[in-house]
């Protein structure tokens, strides 16, 4: 039951408290500045337009690099795998390059393995 008289209270002061505000001053700008963001908004719809066009147009441009850039190396790896420099031919250069010995490391120049 206190609570409930408390609660009665604190509404009768919120009340209260609002009988007692007086009138507020209105802006004189209020009309001028709703016009003026009722006018940006209309340009602002034109940006919208447009983005709603160019993100998707950006996504499909991204995906098809993406798509072209696969394939590209895809098509390279094949054709390294079918042409004379193959992955034994890449070992033997690196290692005649940095003057590596070959049996060091468990190949043997004839396998190049």
């Amino acid at each position: 039951m206190k609570n409930e008289e408390k609660i009665r209270e604190e509404v009768e002061k919120t009340l209260n408290a609002f009988d007692n505000i007086s009138n507020l001053d209105e802006n004189p700008y209020l009309f001028t500045r709703l016009q003026a963001e009722i006018e940006s908004g209309k340009t602002g719809a034109k940006a919208k337009i447009a983005g709603v066009i160019l993100r998707p147009a950006f996504l499909i441009l991204f995906l098809m690099l993406n798509l072209f850039t696969v394939f590209y190396a895809f098509n390279q790896s094949n054709e390294s795998d079918t042409t004379t420099t193959g992955k034994t031919n890449y070992s033997t250069l690196i290692y005649s390059q940095y003057s590596l010995n070959q049996s060091y490391y468990g190949t043997s120049s004839t396998t190049g393995k």
